[in-house]
This record gives structure tokens, sequence and C-alpha cells, in this order.
């Protein structure tokens, strides 16, 4: 699991990086940010799911009250768990935070991403994004990626390693279920 976790690392590093180049009025920087992020980091499927490319730019007083700001802090790793099946081989989910977890209310699931390797690279595959648009109880949600990737086509679980417990009710529920 050390060589995921020194996966998601660097690629959150990058995330919180171009969150920083996106307050700036540099296009020809974020483009290269972006192209090179999905390149090393992403499937085909998952391209400008994480960064994406700016269609317009803001006005000047956007980026003017924005230059000064500390860059994010990256994404927390709640859980990753491991799968292994026929088609992908080992997939990793990697629970985490949002960006840029200033308290202890952001411990809580914000995204769940499959992780897969594709040659000799691991990739961003698929995400699901924990929420409830009915404000009943979050669940998770199916989001862009791989189709035929799913919490129920990944394979046969094999592990989970546990990180930081997550502070809502929802998300330590789906903390502690080996999956």
């Amino acid at each position: 699991m050390i060589d995921i976790i020194n996966f998601l690392e660097v690629a959150f590093r990058e995330e919180v990086t171009y969150e920083y180049a996106f307050r700036q009025p540099d296009k020809k920087a974020l483009d290269e940010i972006v192209r090179s992020f999905n390149d090393r980091h992403c499937t085909l499927n998952f391209k400008n799911v994480i960064v994406k490319n700016r269609l317009s730019f803001n006005p000047d007083e956007y980026y003017e009250e924005g230059k000064d700001l500390p860059m994010s802090e990256p994404r927390k790793l709640l859980k990753l768990s491991h799968y292994t099946g026929s088609e992908y081989g080992d997939v990793y989910l990697a629970y985490t935070t949002m960006v840029n977890p200033l308290d202890d209310y952001d411990l809580e699931f914000m995204d769940c991403f499959f992780i897969i390797k594709e040659g000799d690279q691991w990739k961003f595959a698929k995400n699901y994004y924990f929420g409830d648009p009915m404000n009943y109880k979050d669940h998770w949600i199916e989001g862009p990626g791989e189709n035929e990737l799913t919490f129920e086509t990944i394979g046969d679980f094999v592990e989970t390693q546990r990180f930081i417990e997550p502070v809502d009710d929802d998300s330590k529920e789906d903390y502690w279920l080996d999956k």
C-alpha cells in the first residue's frame, strides 16, 4: 500500500498547486499543470475531473483578491482499501476529505477515488462522491470515470488501512466497514 500512499501524496500536493494556479491570470501555466496532472495521474475517461482547464478568465479583481492567499492544504486520506479482480487486477479505493480541510469539521468523507494500474503507473480511474441531495442520509453517489468500475464490480476485498476517523456519523459508519 505504500506505493499508493506515495502516489496519493504526490497527486494531492499537485492538486493544490493547480488550485493556486487557478487563482492566477496565467492561462498557459495553468494549462501545463492540467495537462501534466491528467497525463500522469488519470486514465483517459477520468481526465479533467480533479483538475480541469479554465474556459474563460475572471475579472481582474478576482486575481487581485486571490493573489496573496496561501496555498490550500491537500486532501487528507482517511481510509484506503485494496481489492483484486480479474479485469483490473489490483484496485485501491482512497477515501478522502475535500481539499483544504481546515478543521475537524472538515474531517468527513468527500470523495472515494478508484485507483488502478495502467502500464507501470497508478492512475485515478473513477470517483464517487459522498453526499445526499435530499439531506436525509449521506451515501456514495457515482461520479465520472471508467463506467465498468463500481463498488459492485471491482473484485474481491483484500484489506483496509484506516488513517483518520471522520467526525460525522454517516462517514463514521462507512469508515468502520471492511470495504
